[in-house]
């Protein structure tokens, strides 16, 4: 029984050192891809982390492509990083395993990329299991934005931003939080957003380009709140089991199998416009207009 009891409590022991390691235990690595280095006409991003937090932030650096940061546990393995030249376009890839037990955020992994202004046409593609995310970009011709977060948070800050290449974008969290500023400024032509059991909040403010953009929006069981500027036409088309909250300024213009179709006021005199498609399951979808 004394052999049984010391082996449980070693196990124990190693469990805490796991979720809690010392400082000692930590590593930090540093990589850094510089542009005169690596000539290409456009760079893609291949980033999948496991449960860590991101920060990946902007620099005023045209040298520079990106400076990586890791701070992760001694006895994992280490983080990968990659970088070549294929076909004239740059494949960076940072890739690290998921740790064999869920840790608090305290003490979690952490990644800090910061990307310079090399003024290159960019794919960003992203995928981190749990924890916390944040995103804050000032100036990248951004061509392509793919974000998957499982667990945790997602704040994506883009009220500085300006894209001068139409984007694709596509935002997807489990059962996290999604807070997005200045979604305008992003220069998307098409935006998805999936969100689960979690709370979403869509601010489109910016300078969205005259024409035609669309986003799209699925949600189970959450709370989405869409934040509109007033200068932009508004089409909305909604499918919502659960609770659409609309001010009684916009037209209904059509209303099929359950799916309803409203204008923004105002909608033919705007030259910016914008097709909002929103499918929700038993969620609270709030949609509201900027105030002059």
């Amino acid at each position: 029984m004394a052999i049984i009891a010391i082996a449980a409590l070693l196990g124990s022991m190693g469990l805490i050192l796991a979720l809690y390691p010392p400082e000692s235990q930590f590593v930090t690595r540093t990589w850094s891809v510089r542009a005169e280095e690596y000539p290409s006409e456009s760079v893609s991003f291949d980033i999948s982390l496991g449960s860590a937090k991101l920060t990946i932030q902007q620099l005023d650096r045209p040298d520079l492509i990106v400076d990586v940061e890791a701070r992760f546990r001694s006895y994992q393995a280490e983080p990968v990083f990659r970088a070549a030249v294929s076909d004239n376009a740059l494949y960076i890839a940072i890739k690290a395993e998921e740790p064999a037990v869920s840790v608090p955020e305290s003490v979690a992994d952490s990644y800090t990329l910061s990307l310079g202004r090399y003024g290159r046409a960019t794919s960003l593609r992203l995928r981190v299991g749990a924890v916390t995310a944040t995103m804050r970009l000032t100036d990248l011709p951004l061509k392509e934005l793919s974000v998957d977060i499982a667990a945790g948070s997602l704040a994506i800050d883009l009220a500085e931003y300006r894209n001068p290449t139409p984007c694709i974008a596509d935002l997807t969290v489990g059962a996290a939080s999604l807070d997005a500023t200045g979604l305008g400024n992003l220069n998307f032509r098409d935006l998805s957003v999936k969100v689960g059991a979690a709370t979403a909040k869509l601010d489109f403010s910016g300078d969205l380009k005259p024409g035609t953009a669309e986003a799209r929006v699925e949600a189970g069981v959450a709370t989405v709140s869409i934040r509109l500027p007033r200068e932009l036409g508004c089409t909305l088309s909604s499918k919502v089991l659960g609770v659409l909250n609309l001010d009684s300024a916009w037209k209904l213009v059509s209303e099929v199998g359950g799916r309803k179709e409203y204008e923004s006021p105002g909608f033919s005199e705007t030259t910016k416009r914008m097709l909002l498609i929103v499918d929700a399951g038993v969620a609270t979808v709030n949609v509201e207009r900027q105030q002059d």
